[in-house]
């Protein structure tokens, strides 16, 4: 079939991302070159900006083919999937973090850590965090992008060599980071988050116009999955489901959202880069929706898929990942294929271009800058971009000996579940010490993989986890979330029988970011010190999660509703609808009231 026309839109889409990209930082701060503006974006930035600049970030060439697909195999209740994973997650970032870690005047995340332990202590945590998150976070996820995106769209061009691919696309991605750093990771995710969204709700309606409307596409699917056509279009989580039943969708939900926003990376370098509290609170709420936007609407014309392919719907997790090219073949007319790899191009270049500022940051700030001592700003310019090429190189390697996404995309949720919880502790409990994250760090793999051990020999776990690649993923949860309680009890216990950090490191850190929960010895040290009353705001913590909560419920309930829509549920869809709005109003006075205590300094009384 000729593909000239879809070539041409993929090329006009690349040039117009790198002329976009090379005038960003004229855009945002008149072409000022320091390391704030370079890393930072200026610290100027609004949170609509930045909040869609971290969606995108989450959006890799494999979410496509593994959405679509469980899509497909699951009906309308895989959006369970995303709002577990991310909801209160997200919202608990923007209510409880966001403003502290702008707060307190850093310019990474692991930077934090020095603030938090003293000495070298404080040191080896800050390189290690910073390490440990650019080669385990970012460096295969640059590489499964990149190889995913010659594995997509490779085929369709006929181009067999995947670093083809990648030399058309890798310049581009450099060229503009390397004129315009962050602004240019900003601008450029602005005009691919427009990209993504208008090619995924152009394919929704043209499934919708191909069974003629919502109730053609459900009378459509009635038709052909008799048995199983109520199971497809309920929007809820259902016990029989063999991807996503209730408690799955519960475990998800803990290891996805216990721990979040306590350490922070790409996220981070998003919420410094606001010029003010509220609109690094704003990043993760802007960021939640357009995810959703994304997610919701690449997921809904999948239904079309499961209609024209009805054995997608109990297909193994192989066979429902060509759900995503099937309904690409079956409904974009002639010439628009290319609308839709724009997009997937826009994913990969979003996540790749966002992990390479960033990591090219941590490397200058928290390692070179910790083991050296701070460049000077034309130092660190130059030293940024070096890290870039450093960083690129690796990623290479790592697609040259990579011919899968499932070679690299390897799950590590039973590792960073183990240890979330010191994240939240490091923030609300004066008590935590290095020896507590030492503990956490350390007995969380541990005890990971010795229950890998202890649980492949039980009987009645071996047999679950034989039922099946999808009941094998969720035994692989439930394991996870033990290992979380037990490393959690190891390191309470370290906590408990070690001394606290300096008085007068964590006094400097309280003035700093007034942090919310098991502070008071500090405080009263502080009011002791200083001769002074310190005004605190009450409980921040839980009104922080009962805000988390009813922006939670706006969500869920807005996605059941267009859910519902698209398969002319038309009485279902109006109830969840009221409480969508209902709930919107309520998060947005909540949350605007929640925020400025958070933000409040103390005060002399």
């Amino acid at each position: 079939m000729n593909r000239t026309f879809d070539l041409l839109v993929v090329l006009a889409y690349l040039a117009g991302t790198f002329f976009v990209g090379i005038f960003a930082s004229k855009i945002i701060h008149r072409g000022r070159k320091n390391t704030e503006d370079f890393f930072l974006a200026g610290r100027d930035m609004k949170g609509w900006i930045t909040g869609m600049s971290f969606a995108l970030v989450a959006v890799n060439a494999d979410v496509a083919p593994l959405y679509v697909g469980m899509s497909a195999a699951m009906g309308l209740s895989v959006c369970w999937f995303f709002l577990s994973r991310f909801s209160i997650g997200w919202l608990v970032i923007a209510t409880l973090f966001a403003v502290k870690w702008r707060q307190i005047g850093i310019s990474t995340g692991p930077e934090f850590f020095s603030l938090r332990f003293k000495g070298n202590s404080g040191k080896i945590v800050r390189i290690y965090m910073s390490l440990y998150g650019l080669f385990v976070g970012m460096i295969p996820w640059i590489g499964a992008g990149l190889l995913g995106l010659h594995l997509i769209i490779g085929p369709i061009f006929n181009i067999n060599d995947k670093f083809v691919t990648i030399a058309i696309i890798v310049p581009i991605m450099l060229g503009y980071i390397w004129i315009s750093g962050f602004a240019g990771v900003l601008i450029v995710d602005v005009f691919q988050s427009i990209v993504i969204i208008a090619a995924n709700i152009s394919l929704l309606f043209i499934v919708l116009h191909r069974f003629g409307g919502p109730s053609g596409l459900a009378d459509a699917i009635t038709n052909v999955h008799t048995q199983f056509a109520s199971n497809i279009m309920n929007p809820l989580p259902q016990s029989g489901n063999a991807i996503l039943t209730p408690l799955v969708v519960c475990a998800w939900f803990v290891l996805s959202t216990f721990g979040i926003g306590g350490n922070v990376g790409a996220e981070g370098q998003r919420i410094i880069s606001c010029r003010d509290n509220k609109e690094a609170a704003k990043m993760a709420v802007w960021a939640l929706i357009i995810l959703t936007i994304i997610l919701l609407s690449l997921t809904l014309p999948a239904l079309g898929a499961t209609i024209n392919h009805p054995q997608l719907y109990q297909a193994s997790p192989a066979e429902r990942e060509r759900a995503y090219g099937l309904l690409l073949n079956d409904f974009l007319p002639k010439g628009f294929l290319g609308i839709a790899l724009a997009a997937i191009v826009a994913s990969v270049m979003s996540t790749v271009s966002g992990f390479l500022n960033y990591g090219s940051q941590t490397l200058v700030n928290d390692v070179y800058g910790t083991i050296c001592g701070k460049p000077k700003d034309a130092n660190a310019l130059w030293l940024g971009r070096f890290f870039m090429l450093v960083i690129m190189a690796i990623a290479l390697i790592v697609v040259y000996y990579s011919n899968s996404l499932i070679g690299i995309a390897v799950v590590l949720i039973g590792l960073f579940g183990s240890t979330a919880l010191i994240g939240w502790a490091q923030w609300w409990w004066w008590r935590i010490n290095f020896k507590s994250w030492l503990t956490a760090n350390i007995a969380g793999p541990v005890v990971y993989f010795s229950l890998t051990f202890i649980l492949s020999r039980i009987e009645w776990w071996q047999r679950q986890s034989m039922q099946g690649e999808s009941i094998k993923h969720q035994m692989q949860m439930y394991q996870a979330i033990i290992s979380m309680l037990i490393t959690t009890a190891a390191w309470v216990a370290v906590t408990l029988l070690t001394k606290p950090e300096d008085m007068d490191l964590l006094k400097n850190l309280y003035r700093k970011a007034h942090p919310p929960g098991l502070w008071k010895p500090v405080r009263l040290a502080l009011e002791s010190q200083e001769g002074r009353k310190i005004e605190t705001q009450k409980l921040l913590i839980p009104a922080g999660f009962m805000v988390s909560i009813i922006g939670a419920v706006w969500l869920v309930s807005s996605v059941l509703c267009l859910s519902l829509l698209f398969v002319a549920k038309w009485k279902q869809a109006g109830i969840y609808g009221i409480f969508g709005v209902v709930f919107a109003i309520l998060f947005k006075y909540s949350f605007r009231w929640h925020i400025n205590r958070m933000s409040k300094v103390d005060k002399i009384n």
